[in-house]
């Protein structure tokens, strides 16, 4: 399939194609949606994203810091200490969500 030159990107000296490839899809899962909410509403306030420990859900905590959400989380219990440098306003995990 040929794409486009004015849809090409170039790749930084030393990125890795693959990778970059693979990236796309967990990037967009939770770009596309939450940058058209923000665009209907403004700021997005507060934003439930399940699964945070997974690619996905790690890049929609960007993004919806990035749109100027409320970050608000949900993930297994003992699986958040890798996002404790994140500015999280909230994280529930299964444990203390069950309790609630």
């Amino acid at each position: 399939m040929a794409v486009p030159a004015t849809m090409r990107i170039p790749l930084p000296p030393g990125a890795e194609p693959v990778a970059v490839a693979g990236g796309l899809n967990p990037a967009f899962s939770s770009w596309l949606p939450l940058n058209a909410r923000a665009a209907e509403i403004g700021a997005l306030g507060t934003v439930l994203i399940l699964g945070v420990t997974g690619m996905a859900g790690l890049l929609a905590v960007q993004h919806a810091g990035i749109l100027s959400g409320t970050r608000s989380q949900r993930a297994p219990a003992g699986r958040l200490s890798f996002l404790s440098q994140s500015s999280l306003s909230v994280s529930v995990t299964f444990s203390s969500a069950s309790a609630a």
